[in-house]
């Protein structure tokens, strides 16, 4: 239902407005690469609309990465103040969000710095350690 990779569609449009040598298909990117290449980012921008926690949200916040995504599933509740968190995934908001990060300096400083402390919320150790207090209390109450 939802191909993954080089999306056909796209390319008659980029084309027509003349993108053909701008816009490059890059695949995937091998999970040991992407901290790298989040870094780097100035945003990475997340709509996607049939999500469930939102660990991808999550691995941009803790690389420091601005953060432009919609509310769905849990992601918007995750992502909290440590992104730019849209009610309408429209194209005219999305870029509305993208030019204004890629304008506003300080907004990006901002939310790298609120994205990491964020990010640090969901480590995997807390959640662990959520878990098995959570068995722990379901045992006793069966005793």
């Amino acid at each position: 239902k939802y191909p993954k990779g080089h999306d056909a569609a796209l390319v008659p449009t980029i084309e027509a407005l003349g993108l053909k040598n701008d816009v490059i298909f890059t695949g995937g990117a091998p999970d040991h690469e992407l901290p790298w290449l989040l870094s780097g980012a100035i945003a990475k921008v997340f709509p996607s609309v049939h999500e469930g926690f939102g660990l991808a949200a999550i691995e941009a916040l803790a690389c420091g990465t601005p953060l432009i995504t919609g509310r769905s599933g849990a992601v918007g509740e995750v992502v909290g103040d440590g992104g730019i968190v849209l009610d309408d995934l429209s194209v005219e908001s999305l870029a509305g969000a993208m030019s204004m990060l890629a304008q506003d300096k300080k907004l990006r400083e901002d939310l790298r710095e609120r994205g990491m402390s964020r990010a640090a919320q969901f480590r995997w150790d807390h959640s662990a350690r959520k878990t098995l207090e959570i068995y722990r209390e379901v045992i006793e109450d069966r005793s």
